[in-house]
């Protein structure tokens, strides 16, 4: 196992300097990407903007806003008071029990079970239809780390550039519904 571990960490290193040749890239093509982030987020924006809109609409809205609310207490609750392997809220923000990536996805594989009969029997219970979808790949929860705020004023080598603690949602899946109603 420790052979696998070095094997692995090769491999993040190898994403890690490319990353790292993208970003560099990407400062040098400053002026390019504005450009293009410019002429499509107004196209992008009014097509959330009119779903939303729909949703908005929708008999039950208010409701769902008014319970989704109460599952968010009900789960800052839980991390504020949980210990072992839950994320912890610190400084207003929800980390991760690890830092190194590939502890998080031993931690991610170890749950991805129990998340996903935890939504099949959701699904069964509510009409809903369960969406699963794979773990996070390894090489966006890097992007996630290199690309945050504080990752930009650190060298290459720090550690800490790395720290994967902020990426959340590793382990996903969606209960999709017809209609309002049924997320009641």
């Amino acid at each position: 196992v420790h052979g696998a571990r070095e094997c692995v960490q090769k491999v993040l290193e190898k994403i890690q300097y490319e990353l790292l040749l993208d970003i560099e890239a990407a400062r040098n093509s400053k002026d390019l990407l504005v450009e293009v982030y410019r002429g499509t987020r107004t196209a992008h924006k009014r097509v959330y903007q009119n779903i939303l809109d729909g949703v908005k609409l929708q008999p039950q809205f208010d409701e769902f806003v008014d319970r989704a609310d109460e599952v968010e207490k009900l789960c800052q609750q839980k991390l504020e008071h949980s210990e072992s392997r839950y994320p912890q809220i610190r400084d207003g923000h929800v980390h991760q029990q690890h830092s190194d990536i590939i502890e998080l996805f031993q931690e991610a594989l170890t749950v991805e079970s129990d998340h996903k009969s935890l939504l099949l029997d959701l699904a069964s219970k509510t009409g809903g239809k369960l969406k699963p979808t794979e773990l996070k790949g390894m090489g966006r929860c890097l992007e996630k780390t290199s690309l945050r705020p504080t990752a930009s004023d650190m060298s290459p080598t720090d550690s800490n550039r790395w720290n994967v603690e902020s990426v959340l949602d590793i382990v996903r899946a969606a209960v999709e519904f017809d209609n309002m109603t049924q997320t009641l």
